[in-house]
This record gives structure tokens, C-alpha cells and sequence, in this order.
């Protein structure tokens, strides 16, 4: 008896049974020793002996009290047993959820890593789903860190794209501002950092920083440009790159968050119609030759130019795109 006392525990605990909880044994004979306790010092033990049908009724009418004690020990007993099963329902309902949002999320990572694979297969993916591919599963937990219990969402990627489409915007907004790329330069690389994508952004601002000219005689000539102007290459050749890990991003969310999918697509929409439709106008016009022979402060205001001849055909363009942006960062 005592090696079972020992053994048994306090409060309730749904791993244990029900007979292993002190609790429900002081519930059960806690109420039958307080009547005996009080019978006892009541005198009811005192009372002479008597087996007639009258002496029983005089012992109901002194020990009623005592027996009514005695009896809560049914009631006690029931609702502490009922604690107990409904702590054990919840128990088993949390352990099954469990269980279920670690085999959803496990189908989910299995569903992501074929899908890549498919898309990296299907021609133009880009270098960062290139990468993730190498190793899905470990960009797996990165764009989706807590999937095995039941979330999908990824709050701080989502601030990030975010923090990128607000810079897009303010850039359509101040088109002739080349400072601005950099701006969106910087939350390039954010987005990149945060995936573990090793994109060497310092090697290609650096190539960035020079035009080169080639001839037929494949001998090179190069001129060195300003910050503004190498910012300005630099977004043009990484710009496209940020969609490859969005489209990735998207593809495990189009089966588990539609509207989060439909923001990423959107986003990646975006960036597609910015570098369409702004920066090639203006980095297309930016060659060799228009660059020949100028200082730097001469390069700015080439490149200045360039911009302003844009405006017109990018205006339309650019005001819708601030738009769009403006209405998903407001929601």
C-alpha cells in the first residue's frame, strides 16, 4: 500500500490512470473518514445497541448527517473521474493535431521538393532556385519554419518583399532619382541573405562599376563609372534574380495559403514589370559608346538624360505599378 502511494501522483495527469491519482482517493474516502471522524467525536459510536426496527430508525435519525457527509464521496469521486477523461480527451485531441500537422507538413516538404525539381527542370528558373534545389529541404525550413506545427506563414520573408515593393514604388514615383536603385539594391540582397542564397553581391557591383567594349579582335576597353550609374547596372542584372526564389516561395504555397500565394505572385509580378518596362528602358540606352569619353560628373547627367527621355513612354507604366504596390502594402 504505501509502494503504491509512493507511486501514485498529485493534481491530474492524463498519462497516469485514473486509480494512480492521489487526488481521486482523497476525493473518494476523504468524506467517508470525516463522518466516521465526527460520528466518533459526536458520540454517535456511544449508542446503545438496538436490532428492533425502532432502534434502527433512532440511529438513521442521529447519524443522517454523517452518512449524508459520507455519501459525498460518490459525487467528489464522479467529478474528479470526469476531470480526468476530459484532461485525457484533450490530451489525446492536441497529441493527434500533433501528430497530423507534422504528417501534413512532412507531405508538404515532399510536395515542395518535387515541384522544384520540376520547375528547375522546365528551362528558365534562375540561379537561386538553381541553388535551392541543391538542397531543398534545408530552404524548405526557411521559407517554411514552423510547417510541422501547423503554419505555413513566414511573417519576416513577407516584411521583406514588402520593404521591396515599397522601395519599387517610391523609385516609380521619383523615376529620375538613380539613387534609388540602390535602395532596392539593398533589399535584394536582404531577401537573399535571410534564404541563404550565396548571390556575391560585392563581386557584382564590383564588374558593375565597369563598362567593357569588346571588338572583333575580342580586345576589351573599359570605362569606370560612377556609383549612381553602377547601382543603376547592378539592379539590372540582379533584379531578375529575386524572382526565382519568389516563384519557389510560391510554389509551396499555392497549396497551403492561397492569399499569400496571390501576394507573392503579385510581387513577383511587380519586380517582372519594373524591369521590363523601366529599367531596360533606361540600361538599354546605356552603352559603350554613350559613355566614352565623359568624366564621371558627365556620365550622371548622360544617364540623368536617359531617364528623363524614358518618362513619357514610362509614365503610364510606372503610376500603375505605384499603385499596385501602394494598394498591397496598405491592406
Amino acid at each position: 500500500m504505501t509502494k503504491l502511494w509512493q507511486k501514485s501522483v498529485w493534481g491530474v495527469n492524463e498519462k497516469h490512470g485514473l486509480l494512480a491519482h492521489r487526488f481521486f482517493w482523497i476525493c473518494v474516502l476523504g468524506p467517508i473518514f470525516l463522518a466516521t471522524l465526527l460520528a466518533w467525536v459526536y458520540g454517535l459510536f456511544s449508542l446503545p445497541l438496538d436490532r428492533s426496527l425502532s432502534g434502527v430508525e433512532y440511529f438513521y435519525q442521529k447519524a443522517k448527517v454523517f452518512l449524508a457527509i459520507a455519501a459525498l464521496s460518490i459525487p467528489i469521486g464522479a467529478t474528479f473521474s470526469r476531470i480526468h477523461n476530459s484532461s485525457q480527451t484533450a490530451r489525446n485531441i492536441i497529441s493527434s493535431s500533433e501528430q497530423n500537422n507534422f504528417r501534413n507538413g512532412m507531405d508538404h516538404a515532399q510536395f515542395f521538393k518535387e515541384q522544384l525539381s520540376s520547375h528547375c527542370i522546365g528551362g528558365d528558373y534562375g540561379m537561386a532556385a538553381f541553388d535551392m534545389n541543391k538542397d531543398p529541404y534545408f530552404h524548405y525550413k526557411i521559407l517554411f519554419p514552423d510547417s510541422m506545427s501547423g503554419s505555413f506563414k513566414n511573417n519576416e520573408l513577407e516584411k521583406i518583399v514588402d520593404q521591396l515593393l515599397i522601395c519599387i514604388s517610391q523609385h516609380c514615383s521619383e523615376p529620375g532619382s538613380i539613387s534609388g536603385a540602390k535602395e532596392i539594391n539593398d533589399k535584394i540582397e536582404e531577401i537573399f541573405q535571410y534564404l541563404e542564397i550565396p548571390i556575391i553581391f560585392g563581386d557584382h557591383r564590383e564588374r558593375a562599376r565597369f563598362m567593357t567594349k569588346r571588338d572583333r579582335m575580342a580586345e576589351e576597353a573599359s570605362i569606370e563609372v560612377t556609383e549612381n550609374i553602377a547601382e543603376t547596372l547592378h539592379l539590372y542584372r540582379v533584379i531578375s534574380d529575386v524572382k526565382s526564389p519568389l516563384e519557389v516561395w510560391k510554389i509551396g504555397l499555392d497549396l497551403v495559403d492561397h492569399d499569400m500565394a496571390y501576394f507573392i505572385n503579385t510581387a513577383i509580378t511587380i519586380i517582372g514589370s519594373y524591369d521590363d518596362n523601366f529599367l531596360s528602358k533606361v540600361v538599354q540606352k546605356l552603352d559603350f559608346d554613350s559613355l566614352e569619353g565623359l568624366d564621371k560628373e558627365e556620365a550622371d547627367r548622360h544617364l540623368y538624360k536617359e531617364y528623363r527621355e524614358c518618362l513619357s513612354s514610362y509614365a503610364s507604366k510606372g503610376i500603375k505599378i505605384k499603385k499596385w504596390v501602394d494598394s498591397m502594402t496598405t491592406i
